[in-house]
């Protein structure tokens, strides 16, 4: 894909990745407070994965030169930025808790007896 004289290392493509991974990680933080698994959820891991796309593949363009193929280096870091963006919305405690509430769970381990002098 890249011009023979041009190439990235292991290090610099795994710096971009996680840096560009930043707004998926305050998209996490805000499923500790807020259910993202509902629509506003949904919306928020749409434009923090869409973000994270367009901030890497602009980088990758501009190291590896390849001008005219941003779409073809942009759709693998969607895939990658959609799953961490899936997971933020399915393992935000907000919904882990709603979910434990609607189960009827308390969290309490069943059939632990207590130790006496502890």
């Amino acid at each position: 894909m890249a011009s023979p004289g041009n190439s990235i290392n292991y290090i610099r493509s795994a710096s971009v990745l996680g840096y560009c991974l930043l707004p998926l990680v305050f998209l996490a933080l805000v499923g500790i407070t807020v259910d993202l698994n509902r629509l506003l959820g949904f919306i928020l891991a749409a434009v923090a994965i869409c973000w994270c796309t367009y901030s890497s593949s602009a980088m990758f363009v501009a190291v590896l030169r390849v001008r005219d193929m941003r779409l073809l280096v942009a759709y693998p870091l969607a895939l990658f930025y959609s799953v961490f963006g899936i997971t933020s919305i399915f393992s935000s405690r907000a919904a882990s808790t709603i979910g434990i509430a609607a189960a009827g769970l308390t969290g309490k381990p069943v059939g632990v007896a207590p130790v006496p002098g502890l």
